[in-house]
């Protein structure tokens, strides 16, 4: 690739101009008097820099990139991919299947938590002998105010006569909880045991009774509490009371702990009033001659419930126990076999070990490995048996020596994995079940398979050959649309194994974008002699009509016996490699398709090649090449005089076209490497995808592109863009200052989720566009010279255009720079009647050369000029958040003679000589000095508006200074680095002057 040099001394360049003039052929203006010394006027001089821009034949080699384009024919090219795999032989191993199967298996049902559930019930009766009596002296109402006497024969007839009030005779209360909170394999709950009595708070019965001024005893007090049924109750409390005098109480209590409630509570009452043998009876004032009853239970929690079981399947997980790995291509598929006598410990077993119930019922346990029959078919593998909690481990071991194996569901079915039938049942039953929430109980057991040796297997065995792959490097981005109108691909296979066989090829195209494009082959392949090592031969050849399998009688033979067309319709090679990708995978397996001995001496091996001559159909399409020209930085003093001298610059662009269609070429001008192929939406979230494989950016990143100066000023706090609204933008990557942003230039913006700051990465202008002419001619069908569709003569063009001061000042700034042409194609051409594009040939002498050029006019006027020296800031240059304790780098880059800087630090939006706070000074200027923020000077002052933070870095000898381009933060915490807005809008171009802004 040709190197662009720019650099040009310019006090060489004034001795040249100077010998020169004594020549007399400089072109100047202006008067040349010289009749008088007094009126002689310097005239002004005009030299032209020539400055290449790009000088690049882009071959179509170039353009692609690829290490697998062979000559075909004397112009022409083809791309080809050949391999040869290893043979593949059925290993004799596969007679030995290696399960490898050690799991455990637990189930495990947890009980209900009742054991903190709470029940506080009360019961308060007032049974009153009525408000008023009929007394001696009249009616009495109580309580009354005075004593009152009460004849014996008024008393007597209410004493004997007092009855319970029927709603509080056999109260039945309902128990607490239901069998809807139990396990679903509980039918019904005969009771609920209390939990045991541990601390005061306790379960318990409580009864009151208060003779409340009855005149005479409450007798034969009877208080039960009981549960169960009516005809069959279990009294849990009695509380028993012969008498309770006047104004006096009983007071009982009963534990219920460990007490079981049935089906349900009931409280049971019973007392009499005494009759007296007085004449009389006395109430005295303010008695309320009643009958005052509490009665109330407390439970604290439940224990255990009693309950009935229905019998119920208990569901087992059985982890699958195969013969390969699920997913795994490899491997083998058994039909059926007859096992070895190896008389070894190490193979042919099956355990099943540390069976196990931890359940408070019964479980049947039933477990049949349904492939294992015995050679005379009575016993097989299984186990029949009843686990509880009081049964201890069962371990079975089972020996399979000379044992069959089968498929017990369908005879020509082929098995992966073995048939186990799993069936645990909870017997039906009274038990007992805890309520605490803990497990109820576990059932758990290990198997244990390890090594199956067979005698003699009817299998379907799959065996894999080593994939191949074929990379495609270097595709140019967006190189779509070209259709190969003639691909084929031939895969030659020599089988000796004296079984059917099938061959399963996939081809896997991968695209630059890590898209992929399938095309799938299964094809029979014929099957050898009757003798060891008799080759039978099968040519299998992918095009675009699909894919045709050939069988040939012996592998000399070169006409096949028969043929069969498969996969018309479907995807083709033709569609593979349209598809554009960068890798190609071919991945091949085999596997016996028959029943039949198994040989392990034959063995499998094939080769393919595939060709695909440069005979192509091609839509439009629009592609950046892969290969960025970069431009060589200009020298100082260069760049100083065209800025200051530049009269005029003009691009001149010769393109010469020697591929077989036209289009367009625009060249794009960037401070990167980072050429989108458009600025749509879509283009950018590809391009994305792109840097995402080619340079590892992050998936969830995202690209937008902004055009307007305004929105990229550092004094905004967000970007609206339509209805978006969007985060502050770091530029200081791109620019050193904001004044060096240019309205109309595409300025590439980057976007990581959840950041509080996007970085503009790049810019991409377009510095000219040109016509990519057609060729004049392309070779016919007819023709003897070179391939039809292929180009003759080359088309040619030239375009002169005047360049911008902007441009100007992007090609002459200082820093990397990268070219990269554009190619707009507009399609291989149609047919007579516009129906169809026709094939065109790409050939190995295509090629696009562009030759441009920048051609500068500068005056002498300026070029007498020293260039200023010139200080610019590139760190913290704003945005950035530094930590006041840790050590940081300042960086700068100094043009000019500069040996010694001086660096301080302020704030605010316009802060006077004074308030400059020293850094350091005179310090032997090598582009970066180590700060750390805390050890300056002042630092508090500047710790009142940390946000609003800008440097200087100045000339220690001179006036030359520069100030970083936005505020800077400071911070003594950990705050990420990210732009900050602050203070009063300070925009200010840098002190180097440049009349081309």
């Amino acid at each position: 690739m040709q190197k662009n040099n720019p650099r040009l001394n310019i006090s060489y360049l004034w001795k040249w101009i100077t010998l020169l003039s004594v020549g007399g052929v400089l072109l100047f203006t202006g008067a040349c008097d010289f009749q008088s010394p007094a009126d002689f006027k310097m005239p002004t001089w005009f030299v032209d820099i020539k400055f290449p821009l790009v000088q690049q034949r882009y071959g179509l080699g170039e353009m692609i990139d690829s290490s697998l384009i062979f000559p075909h024919g004397k112009q022409g090219m083809q791309l080809v991919f050949e391999d040869t795999l290893p043979p593949r032989s059925i290993d004799p191993n596969y007679l030995t299947v290696n399960v490898n199967v050690d799991t455990g298996v637990t189930e495990t049902v947890q009980s209900t938590d009742l054991s903190t559930v709470r029940v506080d019930t009360a019961l308060n009766f007032v049974i009153p002998l009525g408000d008023s009596l009929l007394t001696t002296t009249g009616i009495v109402h109580f309580p009354d105010n005075s004593d009152r006497v009460v004849d014996s024969t008024v008393w007597n007839p209410i004493a004997r006569a007092f009855v319970i009030p029927a709603e509080m005779q056999d109260i039945e209360i309902p128990l607490p909880v239901d069998a809807d909170q139990l396990p679903d394999f509980v039918t019904s709950v005969e009771g609920f045991i209390i939990k045991a009595d541990v601390t005061g708070d306790s379960s318990a019965f409580q009864t009151t009774v208060k003779n409340n001024g009855l005149p005479t005893d409450i007798t034969d007090v009877k208080i039960y509490f009981s549960t169960g049924t009516v005809s069959s109750p279990d009294t849990l409390a009695r509380h028993v009371k012969s008498t309770v005098a006047t104004n006096e109480s009983y007071i009982a209590t009963t534990s219920l702990g460990d007490s079981t409630l049935l089906e349900a509570i009931r409280i049971s009452l019973a007392l009499k009033i005494a009759q007296t043998t007085a004449a009389s009876v006395t109430i005295p004032a303010g008695d309320s001659v009643q009958i005052n009853l509490r009665i109330g239970f407390t439970i604290t929690g439940f224990d255990t419930a009693v309950v009935q079981l229905a019998e119920t399947p208990l569901p087992v997980s059985l982890p699958p126990m195969r013969f390969m790995e699920e997913g795994d291509s490899s491997g083998v598929k058994i039909y059926q076999g007859t096992f070895t006598n190896s008389n070894s410990f190490l193979k042919n077993k099956i355990k099943v070990l540390n069976l196990q119930s931890t359940f408070p019922f019964d479980l049947g346990f039933y477990m049949n490995f349904r492939n294992f029959v015995s050679a005379d078919g009575q016993d097989s593998v299984k186990i029949d048996t009843v686990l509880n909690s009081n049964v201890g481990v069962v371990n079975s071991t089972f020996d399979i020596d000379g044992y069959k194996f089968a498929n017990p569901v369908s005879p020509d079915s082929a098995l992966t994995e073995m048939v186990i039938d799993v069936n645990p049942v909870i017997h039906a039953g009274q038990a007992f079940i805890p309520l605490d929430g803990s497990d109820l109980g576990t059932l758990s057991m290990s198997i244990s398979v390890n090594t199956l040796e067979f005698e003699t297997l009817d299998a379907l065995i799959i065996t894999t050959f080593p994939s191949s792959q074929q990379n495609i490097e270097g595709m140019p981005q967006g190189f779509e649309g070209m259709a190969f109108s003639d691909v084929r691909i031939e895969f030659e296979i020599m089988n000796t194994i004296r079984l059917p066989v099938q061959l399963d090829i996939e081809m896997v195209g991968v695209t630059q974008m890590a898209d992929t494009v399938r095309v799938r082959v299964l094809s029979a392949i014929d099957t050898s002699g009757i003798a060891i090592y008799d080759s039978a031969k099968t040519l299998i050849q992918l095009s675009r009509e699909g894919t045709k399998t050939y069988y040939y009688n012996l592998p000399t033979d070169s006409i096949p016996s028969d043929s069969v067309l498969t996969g018309a319709g479907e995807q083709t090679i033709v569609d593979l490699l349209s598809a554009n990708p960068v890798s190609l995978f071919v991945n091949a397996q085999a596997g016996i398709t028959g029943r039949g001995t198994i040989t392990t001496e034959g063995f499998i091996k094939f080769k393919y090649r595939m060709v695909a001559p440069f005979e192509v159909i091609m839509e439009p399409m629009t592609f950046i090449s892969v290969n960025e020209t970069p431009l060589q930085e200009m020298d100082y003093d260069t760049r100083n005089t065209i800025r200051s001298s530049l009269y005029r610059a003009e691009l001149i662009t010769t393109v010469t076209n020697h591929i077989p269609v036209g289009g367009e070429i625009a060249i794009h001008l960037s401070n990167n490497t980072f050429f989108p192929l458009d600025t749509t939406v879509e283009m950018l979230r590809v391009f994305r995808d792109s840097m995402v494989v080619q340079r590892g950016w992050d998936p969830t990143d995202s690209l937008y592109v902004v055009t307007n100066c305004a929105a990229l000023n550092p004094a905004l706090d967000s970007l609206q863009v339509g209805s978006l609204q969007l985060n502050n933008l770091y530029i200081f990557q791109v620019m050193v200052d904001y004044s060096d942003c240019i309205d109309g230039v595409v300025y590439l913006v980057k976007h990581h989720a959840g950041a509080v700051v996007d970085t503009v990465i790049s810019y991409v202008d377009t510095l000219v566009k040109v016509l990519l002419p057609d060729p004049l001619s392309l070779y016919s069908d007819t023709t003897t010279v070179g391939y039809p569709g292929a180009v003759a003569e080359p088309g040619m063009t030239s375009y002169s255009s005047v360049i911008d001061t902007n441009r100007i000042f992007l090609i002459t700034d200082y820093g990397d720079h990268y070219t990269a042409p554009r190619f707009h194609l507009n399609g291989s051409p149609w047919n007579a009647d516009m129906t169809a594009r026709q094939p065109v040939y790409l050939s190995v002498t295509d090629y696009i050369d562009i030759r441009s050029s920048l051609v500068f006019r500068i005056s002498s006027t300026g070029m007498l000029e020293t260039s200023p020296d010139e200080i610019v800031i590139l760190y913290p240059n704003g945005g950035e958040t530094l930590n006041t304790s840790e050590e940081h780098v300042i960086r700068w880059k100094t043009f000019g003679k500069i040996s010694t800087v001086d660096l301080h630090v302020a704030t605010g939006g316009d802060p006077a000589e004074s308030d400059w706070l020293e850094i350091a000074t005179q310090v032997v200027n090598v582009d970066s000095f180590l700060w750390t923020p805390i050890v300056t000077s002042g630092i508090n002052t500047i710790m009142l508006n940390p946000d609003s933070v800008r440097l200087r870095v100045s000339d220690a000898n001179s006036a030359v200074e520069d100030i970083s381009g936005w505020y800077f933060s400071l911070t003594s915490g950990g705050r990420q680095s990210g732009r900050q807005s602050g203070g009063s809008a300070w925009l200010r171009d840098k002190k180097i002057g440049r009349p081309l802004r």
